[in-house]
């Protein structure tokens, strides 16, 4: 991510969780996740 602020969700057979994003982050997750995003320009 390069600008702004946002949030991953992924789901997995382990549950969901929520991952904060930020100028700079990296999230990796396995094939098979799904995913969805959110952003907000500051």
């Amino acid at each position: 991510m390069t600008g702004g602020r946002g949030a991953v969700q992924t789901l997995t057979a382990s549950g969901f969780e929520q991952t904060a994003l930020a100028p700079g982050a990296l999230v990796r997750f396995s094939p098979g996740t799904i995913h969805g995003w959110s952003a907000r320009a500051i």
